[in-house]
């Protein structure tokens, strides 16, 4: 008698956790499909928050290495255009480069303050900033009729171009916005 009473409370005990579990699963199926509907791409809201925190991480990263090479395509450019011009687009670029950074610096320390929507178009418009900035380059093409100068702001943009779309290759948008300088 005492071992059909066990085996009635084992199966009643069983029988319970199956159905918290089954309630459990449920629950986070319908968490996950909720965060896909409120989210912007569909995607799962840990997904969005991440996909933005490569692309801060990558660009507070690689500012000092755009720099340099900013400075080094200044550099030649002395060349063709009078130091001043140079100058003055470096200082530019540099300074869009740091607000990109302080941008993202602000998302990776305090990435729940706004919608993931919201820091996409942050990211998004100053990549579109950014691409603008080095765009500019371009209309030193102006001031010289040299050729080599055509070939040598064509190689800059392109090694420019190819290094800011693998830097922002987590946000889709982004990579259009950084490669504006290869249309211009």
């Amino acid at each position: 008698m005492t071992q059909l009473t066990a085996d009635l409370v084992d199966r009643r005990k069983a029988s319970e956790d199956r159905r918290v579990r089954d309630r459990v699963g449920r629950k986070s199926t319908i968490q996950s499909a909720r965060e896909k509907l409120t989210s912007t791409s569909g995607l799962d809201l840990a997904f969005e928050f991440e996909t933005l925190r490569l692309f801060a991480q990558g660009k507070s990263t690689s500012c000092i290495m755009l720099a340099i090479y900013t400075a080094l395509i200044a550099t030649g450019l002395i060349v063709w255009v009078p130091p001043m011009i140079a100058i003055v687009w470096t200082a530019i670029s540099i300074s869009a480069m740091v607000l990109g950074v302080l941008v993202s610096q602000r998302f990776l320390s305090h990435p729940g303050d706004d919608s993931t929507q919201d820091w996409q178009k942050r990211f998004i418009a100053i990549e579109a900033f950014e691409s603008f900035v080095w765009s500019s380059i371009v209309v030193v093409t102006v001031l010289s009729e040299s050729d080599f100068l055509r070939i040598y702001l064509l190689v800059a943009l392109l090694i420019y171009g190819s290094a800011v779309s693998i830097i922002a290759s987590s946000i889709r948008t982004a990579i259009y916005a950084s490669l504006l300088p290869l249309i211009a």
